[in-house]
């Protein structure tokens, strides 16, 4: 089968655009930012494999050379092609507070157990040619159960979308069309695929659809203090939000340093920053040995806020490890010359 593969180069380098934006805007930092992260590097991947297949499928009867290189990039394409509608559900539980709900008992090994029954059907194509073949003569074919992707493809996405519609109330409505743009588009896509099998538009879908959710989802400018890295108050605001909306059951803890205004004028704006991120890195440390799942946010001049989805996790116990993290970063700067007079201590 003749594959036109011309939409790929245009998809592969807006892939390359988005992820750049990601990391330049710092966009990592964050269950929904990772999970995002993971996404566009699920769809380049994918992007980059379909591109090569088409490439090397182009022209009849192939080299030996070229059916390797066509069956080891549509194993690639496969098994990173069904993690895109995976990624963005877990992406939705992520952006609703229900990624606790992930981490509770086998929830997100029993949302993999499709996946892992397409790589398994993957690992056995080899022998079977169940979902494609690659030969000299014909090159690459669909098998009679490719339709297995695409049946799985759509139970994830209509997973996704019956969530995101249950959960409209959440997202002001720039969000919304933005994240049902990603099931709109690629939904428009696979259908038309799976009529005309020759043309690959799949991937040119699914980055405009990632495009308009990092333009009017992800806003570090607004939801990012620039000077700490860390989530700012209009962030923690966000989240309040959509916990009432739910009505979720988290602890949420307010840490305040109290004389931060004269603590930053004593240390001069650079090193009351470092020590601010050294308190974070305390908070985050005593969280993260007790595998407790969290949200850290900070509002200036020294305000912490932090929402623990674990609500038996008792913070109160951690107070004195805490005291002892502050005063461990406050020698670290009186070491270093953080104090610039004395007098100030």
């Amino acid at each position: 089968m003749d594959r036109i593969a011309y939409l790929d180069f245009v998809a592969v380098p807006l892939y390359g655009v988005i992820l750049y934006a990601t990391y330049a805007r710092k966009m990592t930092n964050g269950t929904s930012n990772r999970i995002f992260t993971l996404l566009i590097w699920a769809s380049l991947i994918t992007a980059v494999a379909d591109l090569i297949s088409g490439v090397a499928s182009a022209n009849f009867p192939l080299s030996a050379y070229e059916t390797g290189v066509v069956a080891v990039a549509s194993y690639i394409y496969y098994i990173f092609h069904i993690l895109v509608p995976i990624i963005f559900l877990l992406f939705l539980f992520a952006e609703t507070r229900m990624a606790y709900w992930m981490k509770q008992g086998n929830n997100l090994l029993i949302t993999f157990v499709p996946y892992f029954a397409l790589m398994a059907l993957l690992a056995v194509n080899p022998f079977t040619g169940w979902v494609f073949t690659v030969t000299r003569e014909n090159g690459y074919q669909r098998g009679p159960l490719i339709y297995a992707f695409y049946i799985a493809a759509l139970a994830y996405s209509t997973w996704g979308l019956t969530y995101l519609l249950r959960r409209i109330k959440m997202f002001p409505m720039s969000k919304f069309v933005s994240l049902f743009m990603m099931y709109f588009l690629n939904g428009a896509a696979v259908i038309f695929q799976l009529l005309f099998p020759q043309y690959l538009v799949e991937m040119i879908f699914t980055a405009m659809a990632e495009l308009f959710v990092i333009l009017l989802v992800m806003r570090p400018e607004d939801l990012i203090d620039y000077s700490t890295g860390m989530p700012n108050f209009r962030a923690y605001r966000s989240e309040i939000q959509k916990i009432t909306s739910i009505s979720s059951r988290e602890k949420i803890v307010v840490m305040r340093i109290i004389n931060a205004r004269q603590l930053m004028h004593s240390l001069g704006d650079e090193k009351y920053i470092t020590f601010i991120k050294g308190i974070s890195s305390q908070i985050r440390k005593i969280c993260d040995k007790d595998n407790v799942f969290y949200s850290l946010y900070f509002e200036h001049p020294g305000r912490f806020y932090l929402i623990i989805d674990n609500y038996d996790f008792d913070f109160q116990l951690k107070v004195n490890e805490l005291y002892q993290g502050f005063f461990e970063e406050m020698s670290a700067i009186e070491l270093s010359g953080g104090y610039p007079d004395p007098a100030k201590r």
